[in-house]
């Protein structure tokens, strides 16, 4: 649960508070506010929309393995966890090179003064046997 959470009141007002309150973490933790909100905002549709997700979650359709997958890593951010993404993308995302998404996955073991998070890392083919401008070699059997 994010402990910043502005107070609850409606409309404009909840939504100018809420900005103001992330804003405000964001300086404290020298992260990107607005990633730090893109962060938020996907944990708050998962509390929401949580029927909608049980039922999801429950269904054994292959097609929705995927869609699975995600959401489960998205119930089991905390709100660290979370922070912790937004710290690793202010610190080394590289668009093009690394990426990190704003449901990376965290693990934290809590005995290191840091987690490793999930990241999208570029790997060229250029000058390897994976390259796609070079023809690929004849194999012979």
């Amino acid at each position: 649960m994010n402990t910043h959470a502005a107070p609850m009141i409606t409309g404009a007002k909840q939504s100018r508070a809420v900005a103001q309150t992330n804003t405000q973490r964001a300086q404290e933790l020298g992260v990107d506010p607005d990633f730090l909100a893109s962060v938020y905002e996907d944990a708050r549709t998962v509390q929401v929309n949580g029927a909608e997700i049980r039922a999801i979650l429950a269904t054994r359709s292959s097609e929705l393995k995927d869609l699975r997958d995600r959401l489960r890593t998205q119930l089991a951010n905390t709100a660290r966890d979370r922070e912790v993404v937004a710290l690793a993308h202010t610190l080394f995302d590289d668009e093009g090179e690394t990426e990190i998404d704003p449901t990376a996955s965290v693990s934290d073991t809590g005995g290191e003064n840091g987690a490793y998070v999930q990241a999208w890392l570029w790997v060229s083919f250029d000058g390897t046997p994976l390259d796609r401008a070079q023809p690929a070699p004849q194999r012979t059997h």
